[in-house]
């Protein structure tokens, strides 16, 4: 059964079925005709076992992998934030400021104090303004953090004249709703909706890239998320956002906290590039595993294997001398509870000719499958071809590269 799962989820499985299958109201489906039809590559039974044993251990293997790079994702993200932690303790350009015999004293200031906060606004739209060029900037836009430079929807000239614009390096918050706190650092010039607050720093008092990373490191979500509003949906209004406190260092140590953020973060990035190229391998080595498994490449074959076209000749020949002898099939077939008071002392008498009759019913079989299709046991069997064999009744012939038995006459 585990040889014939994997074999349904390998890439040949997964072709036939969206092959035949047939889609009604979006849902896809087989009839009971297409599902017989599926082609099943039939090892001997040996092999088969070896098979669904080997992708059982090596498909555990490969989830284990999976597991543990699912791991390192997580690890990446707390590096990041432990990096920002350090970066707004100090802790970050602790050797930095030893080797010009400082110490760490950040000026306490609010949000206010590093330059104009601005609160977006969505301009009513100019229908004879066709030409979209001012980028207006929506939550969903800061998904790329560090790095905006681009907005689903563009203003034209008219438009943006009712829009509050704001500079290339505007540091961009959204401050209501489920995604309250997330920033974005704008790369170019353009404006925002109601939804984000924007802080344009003054030069001389904060970097741009430096109150980026402040709101994006722990402390800074944490006082964003601890003076919103509890409402049906989280705001902080403009007069809290500008009141929140925050440590300040001088611009010069803003400055090689910028670096060594982005050093850092570079390097989590490029091991996050190499993340993704494992997984996309993890990813492409189960159908890889399955399709060299029914290709005969996963496990070697024993030549001494029994074929498995003796096995189903051996099920034919059992099937076709029930039939012969008037007897219900097994499946399904119940047997009546055997009374002790019933038993024969003996076991009933062979006809004679009981072999050679069945293998004049089925054709010729292999020894195996005769002793299937006989119902005897193994050395009851033997005694009986022994006899029919010297009685001239059953020879030995070749078929198929085996050897066989025939019926004579």
């Amino acid at each position: 059964m585990s040889y014939l799962s994997r074999l349904v989820a390998s890439p040949a499985g997964k072709a036939y079925f969206l092959s035949q299958a047939k889609q009604t109201t979006g849902i896809a489906s087989i009839n009971l005709t297409q599902l017989r039809g599926f082609p099943v590559p039939l090892p001997p039974l040996g092999e088969q076992l070896s098979i669904a044993a080997k992708l059982d251990t090596t498909l555990a293997a490969v989830d284990a992998c999976r597991q543990r790079l699912d791991g390192v994702e997580a690890l990446l993200k707390r590096f990041r934030q432990a990096v920002l932690a350090s970066a707004t303790s100090g802790e970050l350009t602790r050797e930095w400021r030893e080797e010009r015999g400082t110490d760490w004293s950040p000026h306490q200031l609010t949000l206010g104090d590093l330059g104009a906060i601005i609160t977006g606004n969505t301009p009513k739209v100019v229908s004879d303004d066709k030409q979209g060029i001012v980028p207006l900037f929506k939550p969903t836009e800061l998904d790329d953090g560090y790095h905006v430079w681009h907005a689903k929807e563009l203003m034209g000239p008219k438009r943006a004249q009712g829009a509050r614009m704001l500079p290339p390096l505007s540091v961009l918050v959204t401050c209501i709703g489920a995604t309250i706190g997330k920033t974005g650092l704008s790369r170019i010039a353009g404006a925002t909706n109601q939804q984000i607050n924007a802080i344009v720093c003054d030069p001389k008092i904060a970097i741009p890239e430096w109150a980026f990373f402040w709101f994006t490191s722990p402390v800074g979500q944490a006082s964003i998320i601890a003076n919103s509003s509890a409402t049906t949906l989280p705001i902080i209004n403009k007069s809290r956002f500008s009141a929140l406190e925050l440590d300040v260092p001088g611009v010069e140590e803003q400055g090689e906290i910028v670096q060594l953020v982005e050093s850092l973060f570079s390097l989590a990035d490029q091991l996050e590039a190499k993340l993704t190229d494992a997984r996309k391998l993890v990813e492409r080595l189960t159908p890889a595993l399955l399709a060299k498994a029914f290709r005969g490449e996963l496990v070697p074959q024993d030549p001494n294997d029994e074929p498995a076209s003796v096995l189903l000749e051996r099920i034919r020949a059992a099937r076709q001398a029930e039939a012969a002898a008037g007897k219900t099939p097994r499946r399904g077939r119940r047997k009546a509870a055997a009374n002790p008071d019933q038993l024969p002392l003996a076991a009933a008498p062979v006809p004679t000719d009981l072999l050679s009759s069945l293998l004049r019913e089925c054709g010729a079989l292999s020894e195996r499958a005769l002793l299937a299709a006989s119902e005897l046991d193994p050395d009851r069997f033997q005694v009986q071809l022994a006899m029919e064999r010297k009685a001239g009744a059953i020879r030995d012939i070749q078929g198929d590269g085996q050897r066989l038995l025939e019926a004579v006459g």
